[in-house]
């Protein structure tokens, strides 16, 4: 009885003290941060973007928090989870094949348009390499468009994944009728247990 006074007693604690820790980190990094909307902006694309000026957008002379690329991948990436979580609810079934093509072909343009600006960059920047010659010259336009190729194959990929790895059941039938109804055909992982 004591123990399990005391477990309860813990599990009430540490269910406190991990949203409070989240909440101070995230008080401490607005303190820490630059000042106004746009350092912190600027604070999140340091993190996960290279943000070299001239392959970013400006706006009134002012460098965008991320480049071009990084701006197609992660705002695609996030439009389409957002479409897929509203239309599709708990459906985890891949794309199917022809859609994995398109997914595919996304890809390889984003890693020959990745290869061919970086070869760009080398050349202007140490002078070598100058006997390979490019595809094209790269620009933002095409950087912005293949950024976001790769994010709508990146969450293609990722929703359904993500759905099969969280809930216990989820639909893996076509929409009918355009609604979510609760009579739609529904499965499980395979039981690897044995009783």
């Amino acid at each position: 009885m004591q123990t399990q006074t005391q477990t309860s007693k813990f599990e009430t604690i540490a269910s406190w003290i991990v949203p409070i820790a989240a909440l101070a980190a995230v008080i401490a990094w607005f303190i820490i941060a630059p000042e106004g909307a746009l350092g912190k902006l600027d604070a999140i694309g340091y993190a996960v973007c290279h943000r070299i000026d001239e392959r970013s957008f400006q706006i009134n002379d002012r460098q965008l928090p991320l480049c071009a690329r990084c701006t197609g991948e992660f705002y695609a990436a996030g439009i389409a989870l957002i479409f897929q979580a509203v239309v599709s609810g708990r459906r985890s079934k891949l794309p199917s094949r022809g859609i994995l093509a398109m997914l595919v072909l996304f890809f390889l343009a984003f890693g020959i348009d990745g290869s061919n600006s970086y070869l760009y960059l080398l050349k202007q920047t140490s002078g070598g390499l100058e006997q390979i010659p490019n595809l094209y010259i790269p620009n933002n336009t095409l950087r912005l468009f293949t950024g976001s190729g790769m994010g709508i194959a990146l969450a293609a990929i990722l929703f359904p994944v993500v759905n099969q790895t969280l809930w216990h059941s989820w639909i893996t039938a076509p929409r009918s009728n355009g609604s979510n109804s609760a009579s739609s055909p529904r499965s499980s992982p395979p039981s690897t247990c044995s009783s």
